[in-house]
């Protein structure tokens, strides 16, 4: 329990009590202080995660918006265990993004504390896969109650229209076989994409099959004009997927972050502008699955 409050009224207390109570409130003050001096420190996170990476990514995003004359969210703040999953909301959005999305082969679900078990045995099956690409994979397998707490925290991120995170899962039997985010982090008329999938689902056409779902739905909001994907050079497959749904290379920040085991790395940046995604939809270059 945090004693300051008390202590200060306390102090308060002095100024305003009759003198002849002053005794009794001078012993309450050091009855208060000794508890502080006493007070059990905080335990520290037993699973820390460096800041750097997310920093790097910040810093390299604020520098695309000021060349773009995009106007950059506010930098991340420092990193615990409760700081490091949720995300700030962008000022002067609104966005909608319904609880399920159904495509032609998958569900789409907003991430529940229910499913805490079944996401720690799909990540912790695929640590190797997601290693090399997802710089959370790192700090990974985490204890099944902080997995729950992540799912609670993105359950209540999609309420409150900070993200939209969802569990990508099959028609046909309902298995768990990904995730994926609509993420508003990239300037005031735009959300980015991410995602990941099971290493025994990739090669499918999944990805490609979601992406295009949630490209539809951020493009028909009116407060959205553009929807982009950050990806490693490297990640031939996760670049087929913005090159299939029409989107174009807009950038690539030279050294802009770090891989999951801390080398440097570029970031590509593949952009759909509205305009763009409503001449391909006429031609049907959006189709492709």
């Amino acid at each position: 329990m945090d004693l300051w409050p008390a202590y200060q009224a306390a102090c308060l207390a002095i100024a305003v009590i009759p003198p002849v109570l002053s005794t009794d409130v001078l012993a309450v003050l050091a009855l208060v202080s000794e508890a502080k001096v006493n007070q059990k420190p905080r335990e520290p996170d037993p699973n820390p995660r460096p800041p750097a990476i997310r920093v790097a990514r910040w810093q390299a995003r604020n520098e695309y918006f000021e060349r773009t004359t995009q106007r950059p969210r506010t930098a991340p703040i420092a990193e615990t265990e409760e700081t490091k999953w949720a995300r700030l909301p962008t000022p002067d959005m609104d966005l909608h993004f319904p609880y399920e999305v159904v495509t032609t082969r998958l569900i789409l679900a907003r991430r529940h504390a229910s499913e805490a078990l079944e996401l720690k045995a799909l990540t912790e099956a695929n640590l190797d896969h997601l290693r090399a690409w997802m710089a959370w994979a790192m700090d990974e397998p985490s204890p099944l109650d902080v997995v729950e707490a992540r799912l609670v925290q993105f359950e209540k991120d999609f309420n409150n229209g900070v993200q939209w995170a969802y569990g990508i899962r099959l028609k046909t039997d309902h298995r768990l076989i990904g995730a994926v985010g609509v993420h508003p982090r990239i300037g005031p008329t735009g959300v980015e994409i991410g995602y990941w999938l099971a290493a025994n689902a990739c090669g499918n056409g999944f990805a490609t099959e979601v992406v295009k779902a949630l490209t539809h739905l951020a493009l028909h909001q009116p407060a959205i004009d553009h929807v982009q994907i950050w990806c490693d050079p490297n990640n031939i497959r996760s670049i087929g997927i913005p090159k299939r749904l029409g989107y174009s290379h807009v950038a690539t920040l030279v050294n802009d972050t770090v891989t999951p085991l801390g080398a440097p790395r570029d970031t590509m940046i593949w952009q759909l502008n509205r305009a763009d995604y409503d001449n391909a939809r006429r031609n049907q270059i959006c189709t492709n699955t």
